[in-house]
């Protein structure tokens, strides 16, 4: 096509030539290029989550994670948290167990008066459980690792000592009423609480496994 024809389709304009990209534009295919996709935007989501995984801060768990008197507790005080719980928790103990001793004064319970005698005679057996348990479970918190590692023995521990109550009421309540069954029972369960803490220890590392291998953490 000549000059002149090519005037006369263009109604005698001349068509614009194309025009350099001004300072700070680019085509289309650099800035689609620059632009990040879904895909691209959940990669530091899913690292950020995974590094959320790997270290924890304490005061995040503890707010994420209340915990009873170990919470109220270990919140404001830090490290003297679960002894002051602990200590709580042995309070509660001996008040409720003179409660229970001025209501005897009514109803004159065999059981309850060998109960009372029982407990004021282990309470620190108590302490020693309560503070285990308060101390387990406030480092627990400081990582995923430290989690799955003491949670097991925070469980043991707690079905242990919850093994031992309940063997010490088998035998009593057994001897009292004269039901040798439940004396047995109580004698039995009594006599294997280190199996029951090993047993309990056991599945809590099965556990522990177990989630470890979905948070793809190893400990």
């Amino acid at each position: 096509m000549t000059e002149e024809n090519s005037k006369a389709a263009t109604g005698g304009k001349t068509p614009p030539a194309n025009k350099p990209p001004r300072a700070g534009e680019s085509d289309g295919k650099s800035s689609s290029a620059g632009k990040s996709t879904p895909e691209n935007a959940a990669e530091p989501a899913s690292r950020a989550a995974h590094a959320e995984g790997e270290w924890r801060h304490p005061q995040q768990d503890f707010h994420a994670q209340p915990n009873g008197f170990g919470h109220l507790w270990s919140l404001p005080f830090g490290l003297l948290g679960p002894l002051l719980g602990a200590a709580l928790s042995l309070l509660l103990v001996f008040i409720l167990m003179w409660v229970l001793k001025i209501v005897n004064v009514v109803f004159q319970s065999a059981l309850v008066s060998l109960m009372f005698n029982s407990v004021m005679a282990n309470l620190q057996w108590f302490f020693a459980a309560f503070l285990a348990i308060g101390y387990l479970g406030y480092f627990s918190r400081f990582s995923l690792r430290a989690a799955l590692v003491l949670q097991p023995f925070s469980s043991a521990v707690g079905t242990t000592f919850f093994a031992w109550m309940a063997a010490w009421l088998l035998r009593a309540v057994g001897t009292m009423a004269g039901i040798g069954f439940l004396s047995q029972a109580g004698n039995a369960l009594g006599g294997n609480l280190p199996t029951i803490f090993f047993i309990f220890l056991a599945l809590g590392f099965v556990a522990s496994a177990m989630r470890a291998e979905q948070s793809r953490v190893k400990f």
